[in-house]
Order: C-alpha cells, then sequence, then structure tokens
C-alpha cells in the first residue's frame, strides 16, 4: 500500500511560506496587493509573523496531504482494497498484486505530472475558494488574480515534489 511519506509532507508544508514571502514582498505584487486588499504597509507590520507562519506550516500540511492522491493516481488503487484483511499479509495474492501494481506503474510519478495537477488545482480550486470570498468582501479582480496566481505557483511547486519524490 502508498502510505503518505511525512518528511515531504513536511517538506511542501513550507512552500506557501516560502513563496508567500516572495509573491507579497513589496518587490514583486506587495504594493499591488496592499493597494486590492485595502491595507498600508502600517497594517501589515502588526501582524504576529511568528503565529502567523507557524499557522501557514500547519496548513500546507493539510494542503500536502490533499495534493497527494490529486498528483498521485496510484494512490486510489489501494481503495478497491480498503476491505480486504487479506491484504495486509505481505504474501497474499492482492498484496502480491498491489506492491507488483505500484512498482511497475511509475510512468506518471514524475515531477511535471505533480507540476501540472497542482497547476490544474491552482486554478481550478484558487479560483473557486478566492473568488468567492472576494466577491461578498467586495475585492477587485486583481485581488483575485493576484491570489489566484500565488496558489497557482505553490500548489505546482508542492505537486510536483509531492508527485516526483513522495
Amino acid at each position: 500500500m502508498l502510505t503518505l511519506n511525512w518528511a515531504i509532507i513536511f517538506a511542501t508544508s513550507i512552500i506557501p511560506l516560502l513563496i508567500g514571502m516572495l509573491w507579497y514582498n513589496r518587490i514583486l505584487f506587495g504594493n499591488a496587493w496592499l493597494q486590492a486588499s485595502g491595507q498600508t504597509v502600517d497594517d501589515s507590520k502588526k501582524v504576529n509573523m511568528v503565529k502567523v507562519s507557524a499557522i501557514a506550516i500547519l496548513l500546507g500540511a493539510f494542503l500536502a496531504m490533499c495534493l497527494v492522491p490529486m498528483t498521485i493516481h496510484q494512490f486510489h488503487v489501494g481503495s478497491i482494497f480498503a476491505n480486504d484483511k487479506t491484504i495486509e499479509e505481505a504474501t497474499s495474492a492482492r498484496s502480491l498484486y498491489l506492491a507488483d501494481f505500484y512498482k511497475t506503474n511509475t510512468d506518471f510519478r514524475t515531477f511535471k505530472h505533480g507540476a501540472f495537477h497542482g497547476i490544474l488545482n491552482g486554478i481550478l480550486l484558487g479560483s473557486a475558494f478566492v473568488g468567492m470570498s472576494a466577491m461578498f468582501e467586495r475585492k477587485s479582480f486583481k485581488y483575485v488574480l493576484i491570489h489566484v496566481g500565488y496558489w497557482v505557483v505553490c500548489m505546482a511547486i508542492m505537486g510536483g515534489i509531492i508527485c516526483g519524490f513522495a
């Protein structure tokens, strides 16, 4: 059975924080984001960055765990045998079948494939989540583009690492 690779989950959980430090920096999109969100530089300095960073890493781990089945297609095959008690026996026919399946079906276990699914999910999920919230908060389209772009980049890198190395 495929299981979560906790080292990869942890490693990718910091990606949104690292990308966010660059993306929302005033050199890139920070000024545009401040303007679109209706904040000032002084507002951004009032944030407890230790607390925000810790929560961002935790939420990044949640996202990484969600990206595993979105990027590693073989992950779903094990669920077919979820109620089969013989799967736990290393020498059972189904256990051997699964082991062989996981070993031989690795064509789509690449960084490129994971990045593709990360981009796709970043566009679809990012625009849905950010777009709906932005509509109710009466934020601009520019605000949505800045945030969706951020999620596309984050999820592309996270998906690539998860699919290619987990």
